[in-house]
């Protein structure tokens, strides 16, 4: 099926008119990109979640259930909404915080760190961390002891950076901004040991390995069968490529 489509962005304004094609694969289910693979967009981004045959990734899973005009609706929805975040990407070299999702597998494992994190208020420093390296959940993750199942170094802070909330709730929990502008004391660090959240951060951490090795089996596939489009800030494949340039450059 061959569509033309015009979203509209938050202000009210149309983006750029895209002709696509909507179709079927097996085991995906209905899929969609544009007629002319690399006109309006990259042939393949992975940061803009463009797949390598050129199809959109708008979600986990998005087009195997559509069998109602109602999910018909959803999908479509999903559709233009990926546009607004390309929209978005092509402007700030940024894909939108909070419409990331991982790559291949590692998708499954994020939303389960959502789902333990969410109820915890955590949902910003899942994010950051999966999608800026930002935080705890950045660049270094806190080191686990395999023997005990816990967190090494259980006698220094917590690696949410948390202190003691002001009494009288100082037993009750956990957090990281200040306690009022008026106070000036300065409240003990809560140690791992002692962290109401200890197990629910454990299971984060393990998580968050588990995404990363994912991650890294779908980078694999990737850097042997694409090119970086250059139009993204944070590209890991970008730079593969130059360390490759580099090293090649070194051997001469």
């Amino acid at each position: 099926m061959l569509v033309t489509a015009t979203p509209f962005m938050e202000s009210g304004q149309p983006d750029t008119t895209y002709d696509l094609v909507i179709l079927e694969q097996e085991r995906i289910g209905v899929c969609v990109s544009e007629q002319s693979i690399g006109d309006k967009l990259p042939a393949f981004c992975m940061e803009r979640h463009i797949n390598l045959d050129g199809t959109f990734c708008i979600g986990l899973d998005a087009g195997r259930s559509i069998l109602s005009s109602q999910d018909g609706e959803h999908w479509w929805n999903a559709i233009l909404e990926h546009f607004r975040c390309q929209y978005i990407a092509r402007r700030k070299g940024f894909w939108p915080l909070k419409k990331g999702l991982s790559h291949g597998d590692a998708a499954d494992v994020q939303i389960r760190m959502e789902e333990l994190s969410n109820p915890l208020g955590w949902a910003q420093e899942i994010e950051e961390g999966i999608f800026r390296k930002k935080g705890w959940l950045g660049e270094h993750l806190p080191k686990i002891n395999q023997q005990t199942n816990m967190l090494m170094n259980q006698r220094t802070g917590c690696p949410r950076s948390c202190y003691y909330r002001h009494f009288p709730k100082a037993k009750y929990g956990c957090d990281q901004a200040p306690f009022s502008t008026r106070c000036e004391k300065r409240h003990k660090p809560i140690l791992k040991c002692n962290c109401p959240n200890r197990e629910a951060i454990y299971k984060l951490v393990l998580l968050e390995m588990n995404r990363r090795e994912l991650e890294e089996k779908y980078f694999d596939i990737v850097k042997r069968k694409a090119k970086c489009c250059g139009s993204m800030k944070n590209c890991p494949l970008r730079d593969w490529e130059n360390c490759q340039r580099k090293g090649r450059t070194h051997d001469k």
